[in-house]
């Protein structure tokens, strides 16, 4: 006769977070869509937590537990409402209903010392500092900490569920609009604020006579940071028998409001390809180029493929692109390439 002993360990389950949910509507129980939900700690060294409103209403708060707070609920045209938790606070729901001002405001600015997201009809703008700390490197780091915003592996951009397809920086199109090349690249100090526009227009006006898909990402620059260097180098040796393995690489980028500049150099002896589709797209006007169709007077896809099918392959490969806007009505936009290659085969 076999016997089983079960034994059961009960573990205390630790929260270091509460979480506060519930709706933000008017008077009539209409629900106020991207109205702003600010939590401030009534203590030193805690962050602002922040939510938005959905379309129907709805926000959550994650707040951390000992510390109490004051939540201000404000929405354009209607009065601020205030909710005040104390530590460990019991609500877990609670329905916030603000009541009109009784004025027709086109625009309105709440003298507060913490604004860390502004809501401007289609335009949300993220203020970074009140949701970083300082160490992040690069702005992929602080976009993954700002509220509703996803970036995935791929270096494409999520606000709310909906991707961003042009990306901006001090209104200008970055490098083709991608998103991946400036987000991985731009330096996180050199950031000040993230503008999220909705239903994009490259014209302005026609945003009244026409809809548009378009999610756009514009980064506001502080004021000393407005031109900057960015960019990555490579290189490799080998040594084997005989013969000798080589590979040097760099892609270095200008960027300035009025100009852009590029440039590709590489060295190898191991028919690796010197140019790559990410670098052709680059240099073209970025993925916009290929979209619109524009006609190309230059067929650069032969320098994008390996060429590895040989005894031996010795290439030296420049480039330099540059963008340089005159006035309003003027952009001038070129490139030069240099490339060397021998080959050795045997048929």
């Amino acid at each position: 006769m076999q016997r089983a002993l079960l034994l059961f360990l009960l573990f205390p389950i630790i929260s270091l977070s509460q979480t506060l949910t519930g709706t933000v509507k008017d008077s009539l129980d209409n629900p106020l869509q991207n109205a702003n939900v600010i939590a401030k700690p009534l203590v030193e060294k805690q962050g602002l937590k922040f939510a938005i409103a959905d379309h129907l209403g709805r926000y959550k708060l994650e707040l951390e537990k000992e510390v109490p707070y004051e939540v201000r609920v404000s929405y354009l045209g209607f009065q601020e409402e205030i909710l005040t938790l104390p530590v460990n606070f019991t609500i877990r729901e609670y329905a916030f209903k603000l009541k009109e001002t009784g004025q027709e405001l086109k625009e309105i600015i709440i003298n507060y010392e913490y604004q860390p997201v502004v809501v401007k009809k289609d335009t949300l703008i993220y203020d970074v500092k009140a949701f970083t700390n300082g160490n992040e490197r690069k702005l992929k780091e602080q976009l993954e900490k700002l509220p509703g915003v996803e970036v995935d592996e791929n270096g494409g951009v999520t606000v709310q569920g909906k991707k961003v397809t042009k990306f901006y920086v001090e209104n200008k199109l970055f490098f083709g609009g991608g998103t991946k090349l400036g987000i991985e690249n731009i330096p996180a100090d050199a950031v000040d604020k993230v503008e999220v526009i909705d239903n994009f227009n490259e014209v302005g006006f026609l945003k009244q006579v026409s809809d548009s898909e378009d999610l756009a990402m514009n980064i506001k620059l502080k004021e000393d940071k407005k031109k900057f260097v960015f960019g990555d180098v490579e290189a490799g040796a080998e040594v084997a028998n005989d013969n000798g393995f080589y590979l040097g690489h760099a892609a270095l980028f200008y960027y300035a409001p009025k100009t852009n500049v590029s440039f590709i150099g590489d060295m190898n002896n191991i028919g690796k390809r010197t140019f790559s589709f990410e670098d052709l797209m680059r240099f073209q006007g970025g993925v916009s180029s290929f979209i619109s169709g524009r006609r190309q007077l230059t067929d650069l896809y032969s320098f994008a493929a390996d060429n590895a099918d040989v005894l031996e392959n010795k290439s030296q490969f420049s480039a330099l692109n540059f963008h340089q806007e005159i006035n309003s009505k003027l952009d001038i936009e070129g490139f030069g390439i240099f490339s060397k290659l021998f080959t050795n085969t045997l048929t």
